[in-house]
Order: structure tokens, then sequence, then C-alpha cells
């Protein structure tokens, strides 16, 4: 008898058994035959990558170039990652070693064992043994180490290669070639359902981004520029990660541009879900200097149903607060059933500039399909976050570093309760830190007391208010 027929079982079978196959194996089955080839392109090109990158670019327009490829696209990840400009050698060497230090640090990592090439031992025995000295004065033996690297094999093409990705990343972006391709290709995936921002290279802790014995590049995921990085190149920066980085308010505004111009509309938004970065606040003025930028927002994003958003702004930007867009921006998405703002603070300010009246207006306003809800970072009074929980059937809240202007913790943690009868899911975290200014209760006493988890018992099961015991 011959092996296994696979291929005679039923397509839903095989497309479920597929789904759980890697895409650099779904390449091979896709030249099995025919139906393996149609049922393969669903897992396949489900995700779809994009970046100011010449790689990235071409396979983008060859997937949306096939009827059968674009078709299968639900996804698309915009890596927002850059190369760093005006990045001396000597700079790039301290990066790299930090970058290394981590990876021969790793639990799973088991060493370079095939080839010996002295050039790669010589870099990660370096970083393993003096790694933690680039954070501070290094040692006599450290530097003399150091100063030979700078001539390390391994080292230099890595520096070559870096630069040579700066002046391609920046004349890619500065002819427009990028947003043509984006516009161009937005429009013809009819299928199109999410839109991921995402800057982060790291891989999860099981996953190497390369065969450990080789040191040949084996990333499970990420673009296809991303999986074929070398692991000892240092790799690209997070791009937005200052709430005044006008590049990172630029790429953002790509995104948002073309998918306006394309007149793609989207149902999910994530901007960094993996990570801390955020989006300038100032993405979101509604001065007269970016109104088009606006009106590319509320054409973009008005039939979103899900929205992750980071926001960040330091204390020297609050004076933008009155011309701040968020508002109208938020109030657009009639079909929002997910929400979750994320307010950050780059500075040591103690009181969030970010106001309930300037995220959600003056006016109540309420979505009608809003079911799941995560708030951080906002001040508020009382009435104002009450009255936005009672207004929706949420089943799903999280609520993290809410300062309150005006009210007391003990009764709004048993009001909201009253607010949430159909509540399944509740989280709450460090709301009464002294991060924001409120001084009726400190991190440790927060961490001592458990009152994460009592909280949240409370909320959801009933019982004495664990904030009454204080």
């Amino acid at each position: 008898m011959g092996g296994p027929q696979c291929i005679h079982l039923p397509n839903e079978v095989l497309t479920l058994v597929f789904a759980y196959v890697y895409k650099s194996d779904l390449k091979s089955i896709r030249l099995v035959s025919r139906l393996w080839g149609a049922l393969a392109c669903v897992p396949l090109f489900d995700r779809v990558y994009i970046s100011p990158r010449t790689e990235d670019i071409e396979v983008f327009r060859n997937i949306v170039g096939s009827y059968h490829c674009r078709s299968a696209i639900k996804e698309l990840v915009y890596d927002t990652s850059h190369f760093d400009e005006d990045v001396q050698k000597d700079e790039y060497l301290s990066r790299l070693v930090r970058q290394t230090f981590r990876l021969v640090n790793r639990e799973d990592w088991v060493g370079y064992t095939e080839g010996s090439d002295p050039q790669i031992v010589e870099l990660l025995n370096f970083a393993e043994e003096f790694g933690l000295q680039e954070h501070r004065q290094p040692s006599a033996l450290a530097r003399e180490q150091r100063s030979r690297l700078l001539n390390n094999d391994i080292v230099n093409r890595g520096f070559h290669y870096f630069c040579e990705n700066v002046d391609t990343e920046r004349s890619i972006l500065d002819c427009g070639e990028f947003l043509a391709s984006l516009c161009i290709g937005l429009a013809s995936l009819c299928n199109l359902e999410r839109v991921i921002i995402d800057d982060h290279w790291e891989v999860g802790h099981n996953d190497l981004p390369f065969n450990p014995s080789l040191l040949a590049p084996m990333r499970p995921s990420g673009s296809p520029f991303a999986r074929t990085w070398h692991p000892l190149f240092l790799q690209p920066s997070r791009r937005m990660q200052y709430c005044g980085d006008i590049d990172g308010i630029m790429v953002y505004h790509t995104m948002v541009r073309a998918l306006s111009l394309s007149k793609r509309s989207i149902r999910e938004l994530y901007v960094y879900p993996s990570c801390f970065s955020s989006v300038p606040h100032l993405a979101y003025r509604a001065d007269d200097g970016i109104r088009p930028m606006v009106v590319h927002n509320l054409n973009a994003f008005r039939r979103l149903q899900v929205l992750h958003l980071p926001i960040s702004v330091s204390s020297h930007h609050v004076s933008y607060g009155t011309s701040f867009g968020i508002h109208r921006f938020l109030t657009s998405m009639e079909a929002l059933r997910e929400l979750d703002l994320h307010f950050d603070i780059w500075d040591d300010s103690r009181m969030s500039p970010f106001s309930f009246k300037k995220i959600f207006g003056e006016t109540e306003h309420t979505w009608p399909h809003l079911t799941s809800l995560a708030l951080a970072g906002i001040r508020t009074e009382d009435h104002e976050l009450l009255r936005l929980l009672k207004s929706h059937s949420l089943r799903n809240v999280k609520l993290c570093d809410i300062t309150l202007t005006k009210g007391y913790w003990p009764s709004m943690i048993e009001n909201v309760r009253l607010c949430l009868p159909g509540i399944e899911v509740f989280e709450i975290a460090e709301p009464l830190g002294d991060y924001l200014g409120s001084d009726f209760m400190d991190l440790k006493l927060w961490t001592r007391k458990n009152m994460k988890a009592r909280i949240e018992k409370y909320i959801l099961h009933g019982g004495p208010n664990p904030l009454r015991d204080l």
C-alpha cells in the first residue's frame, strides 16, 4: 500500500491543517497541486507586510498583483522600524554588543557550534563577557578587545549594510515611491479588515530569530526583510517612541493618507500592540495647519469596529490640548465595538494632561455597539467616567492609571460595579498609584494588600468593598 492519501481529505480539513503550518512550508505545499495551491493561499497570504524597504515593497507588489493572493489578505502589517541616520561605527558597535548580549543570555541559547568562524566567536565572546559594561565605564581589557572589534569582519559588513539601508530607506520615502505603492496596493485589497502599525522586531521567548548552531536567519515571523536579517547585524530602531518626534508623526500619517486616498475602509486598527511606543498626540491636532490630516483620519477610520491606540505627550506640549482632535476622530466611528486608549506621559509630570473632556468632549456620546473599553492615563471627574460606563452595555472593562479630579475612590468603585451589570471581564491596574498624583494609595500598599485582585473580585462577584477596609 502507498502512503496516506492526504490529498483526498475534505477541503475544509486541509484548510484547518494548513493553518498550523509554517509559511516557509506552505510555499512548498502550494506546488503539490492546483487544489493544494489554492487552499494554501488562505493561510499563506492572510497577512501581508509593507515597509519602506525594497524587498518588502517588491513582495507586496507581487502579492497584490495576483488575484488569488490578494483575495486572501485580511491583515496588513506596516513595519515602521527605521535605520537611524548619522550612526557612527563606534555607536553601531555599542548597540550591536548590547543586542548580542541579550541574545547570548537567553535561556534557550545553546551556543554557536557550526563552522567556528573566529570573527563570529570573537563578537559573541565579547558580548557575553563585556555586554553589561557598554552601559558604564569599560575596563582596560574591554577597551582593548573592543578596539579590535572595530576591525572585525562581521562588524564591518553589518555596519556597511546598515548605512546602505539608511540611504535606501530615505530615498524611497522622499521620492514618494512608498506612498504610491501603498495606495495602489490598498486599492486592490478588497477583503482587507485589519491594519497593524508596528515597529517591534523582538521575537518571543521561544522563538529564536536564527538557527543557533549555524547563526543563519530563521525568524519565524515579520516582514520578508526582517525574516532574512542576519542575527549579528544591528537591527533597525523603533520609530515612534517620543511624543515630539516629527518622523513618528509622518510615519503614522503615511498610512492614514494611503487608506484615505485609496478609499479603503478597514474594521480594525492596532498601533504597536506588542510594545509601549505611542503615536505622538500632535498627530491629532485639529488646527488649520494640518486640517487635511484631520479629514484623512476621518476618511480612513470612520468604519472602525476595533481601535487599539496608544498616544503620548509631554508637559511642554500640553498647550496643544485645546486643539486636540481625538474627540472628533472617535465620535465618527459609529460601528465601534472595542476601544482601547492608552495615554503615555513622557516626562516626570505627575498629572495626566489628558482630561476626559478633551478626549470624549463636553457632550455625551455613545457607541451603540461598544462592548469592550480600556482606558489608561487619563484624569476625570467621577461622574464623567461613570456616565461613560453606564451608557454602554459593556462586558469587558480595563482601567489603568486613572486620576480622579473629583470624587472618592471607595465610593467610585461601588458605583462602577452598579454601572456594569453585564460585566464578564474586569481588570484594574494601579488606578490609585502615586505616579499621577493621587495621595490616596501608594504602589507599595497597592501591591502588599493585593488590591488589584480584590477589587476585580469585588466588581465581578460582589462582597465587601476592599477599599473601605483601608
